[in-house]
């Protein structure tokens, strides 16, 4: 009896290289078959939702990497101007030469920031209100205020003692140019733990006199000042004060030794 040999029967699956390939060359052929017409509708009807989804979905991988996840524009220096409105060609002026004296770089910038002159029944905050709720979060550098702001942001303490924040070299220089104000203090502790909260100065239904309380240095005079004259702003006696957490100490120092010519510290 002759011995059967069974065949096994195999069955490839769709997705088979063999078919793939086959696939492949077909689609190749039936494209260099037809003529400019017709291969745009063929590659808008097999093609172009799949371009428009995957260059969606690189646009936004690129923009969670460069917007999210990339590093983000810092002040260097934030100068704050309260109630003034400056030039702009002359802020930009002071802002390049401050690039020469300030290490600066595209993530890190120089901020003259005039933008608060709000004044009551204008906006949701006036200037003042809107500049407090700025400090809190402890980004702003320098504050240049007229001479009533300067009494009411020294009397609930949130300028810097100068006395000991400055060097020697800009106290005695400027020594003719440092104002005083009074604080209103529950001891002679200046630290930010003992100022008053900005719900406490709000909630004051009376402006006081901001006559007492103890006289700090919190102030430097800026009407003789050149350099800020020619930013031609109104206030007539304007005056430089740091807050009390200003984040970028010997930025401000060189700031400061710019507006008057003061030389650099070795």
């Amino acid at each position: 009896m002759e011995k059967q040999t069974k065949v096994k029967k195999t069955v490839l699956n769709d997705d088979a290289s063999i078919y793939a390939k086959r696939k492949e060359e077909s689609v190749k052929k039936t494209w260099k078959e037809l003529d400019g017409k017709d291969k745009w509708t063929f590659f808008k009807d097999y093609y172009l939702v799949k371009c428009i989804i995957g260059l969606a979905l690189a646009g936004f991988l690129i923009y969670i990497g460069v917007v999210v996840l990339g590093p983000h524009k810092e002040e260097a220096l934030y100068v704050t101007v309260l109630m003034d409105t400056l030039d702009e060609d002359s802020v930009a002026n002071m802002k390049n030469d401050l690039s020469g004296v300030i290490k600066t770089d595209k993530y890190h910038i120089i901020n003259i920031d005039d933008n608060f002159s709000f004044a009551p029944g204008s906006s949701t905050m006036t200037g003042d209100e809107k500049l407090t709720t700025i400090m809190y979060t402890g980004v702003i550098d320098t504050i240049v205020l007229d001479e009533n702001y300067f009494k009411q942001y020294a009397y609930y303490g949130f300028l810097a003692n100068l006395d000991t924040y400055l060097p020697d070299d800009i106290k005695d220089a400027l020594s003719d140019k440092l104002l005083t104000a009074n604080i209103q203090l529950d001891s002679d502790d200046t630290s930010k733990d003992n100022q008053k909260s900005f719900d406490e100065v709000m909630d004051n239904s009376t402006q006081p006199s901001y006559e007492d309380g103890e006289p700090f240095v919190v102030g430097i005079d800026l009407s003789g000042c050149k350099k800020y004259k020619d930013l031609h702003g109104t206030i007539s006696n304007p005056i430089l004060a740091i807050p009390c957490d200003a984040p970028h100490k010997e930025n401000i120092f060189a700031f400061i030794r710019y507006l008057f010519d003061l030389p650099e510290t070795k």
